[in-house]
């Protein structure tokens, strides 16, 4: 079982290569999107003038929609507190406004 984030959510349904290709790697896993997670990438589809929150729905339909609650999202922050070593982002950081630019020097 694979939890996906709302970044992860959002950089799907905008084309980026590397979601796709974190996917096809794990064809064999199960796919959970967090209610919050699922949420937020809708709410920001039904903000965007050009969003369509029923496309969006559709376009993510092959993971499931996993109701969470607060002792849920406790331990899920402990174990990946236990597990920070082994996190591989897929992609580099993003620049954030008042956030120094991400460099490898």
């Amino acid at each position: 079982m694979k939890v996906l984030d709302a970044t992860f959510l959002i950089d799907y349904l905008n084309g980026v290569d590397a979601t796709a290709e974190y996917l096809l790697a794990h064809e064999d896993e199960r796919f959970i999107f967090p209610v919050p997670a699922y949420a937020e990438v809708l709410v920001g589809e039904g903000n965007n003038p050009d969003g369509d929150v029923a496309e969006a729905k559709a376009d993510l339909s092959w993971g499931e929609v996993y109701e969470t609650g607060e002792e849920t999202a406790a331990l899920a922050g402990e174990i990946a507190a236990e597990r920070v070593e082994e996190f591989v982002p897929l992609a580099e950081p993003l620049t954030r406004p008042g956030r120094e630019e991400h460099t490898d020097d």
